[in-house]
């Protein structure tokens, strides 16, 4: 199936080459949501969806008041965002393809990720900066040519009270070092790298340091502790018997 006959994407997973060391999964409750009870979200095809739009939901309580706030008070078919970053996780909040209404004036070619949480009264989190910068690389990596906006450049408002410059740079940056990560040069790098703290470590379990000095018991352990670690990833990939 190609890009432009895709017609739905719920069920998302992350992309392996994100330069993230741990990231839980992706958690769908699209299904769990508060909704309207005749009305629901229409639908765009693939290459209609040409922007990104960055909020804040100005508010701490619970994402499910926020939907029943958009049911309820907006009359909407269900919450407005795609994607929401909320205690510590990046959960799926509505098919990516479905038009809804988070963006007056970006709506038809938009998808909404949204900060959990009332940005102008705190900053945000090293873990939801991480977990937004990763959703939006990984939106990123189905549209490729896609525009990362935030609320108040498309619409009449503060949100998402950061600065989208900023954003903008770091994501930037970030596929800089994926890419660069994906290069020759980078990989020898890499491989030359893990070779040397392997025998580093071998060399330390033994007794010695890399000039070949002793070293106390305690670290030489320490060592070989670490070594051990590896063990089950690599029967797993077939290093060991």
């Amino acid at each position: 199936m190609t890009q432009t006959t895709i017609t739905s994407l719920r069920g998302l997973m992350w992309s392996a080459n994100l330069p993230f060391s741990s990231l839980p999964p992706i958690e769908d409750i699209t299904d769990q949501l508060p909704k309207h009870a005749t009305k629901i979200w229409g639908w765009r095809k693939y290459n209609e969806v040409k922007r990104l739009v960055v909020h804040h939901m100005a508010s701490e309580a619970p994402l499910v008041n926020q939907a029943d706030y958009h049911v309820n008070s907006h009359n909407w078919p269900g919450i407005a965002y795609n994607l929401v970053v909320s205690n510590g996780r990046l959960l799926q909040t509505n098919d990516l393809l479905t038009y809804t209404t988070h963006a007056k004036g970006a709506n038809d070619d938009s998808i909404g990720i949204a900060i959990h949480g009332d940005l102008s009264k705190r900053e945000m989190t090293s873990q939801e900066r991480e977990l937004l910068y990763a959703g939006i690389l990984l939106v990123k990596s189905i549209w490729p040519k896609i525009a990362v906006v935030g609320h108040n450049e498309v619409s009449a408002t503060a949100c998402p009270c950061t600065s989208m410059n900023r954003i903008r740079t770091d994501i930037a940056n970030l596929e800089h070092q994926m890419e660069f990560a994906a290069t020759p040069q980078k990989q020898a790098e890499m491989a030359y790298r893990i070779a040397n703290e392997l025998l580093y470590l071998y060399n330390l379990s033994k007794g010695t340091d890399q000039y070949g000095k002793p070293v106390e018991s305690e670290r030489a352990e320490k060592a070989q502790r670490r070594l051990l670690q590896l063990e089950p990833e690599m029967r797993r990939l077939g290093f060991l018997a």
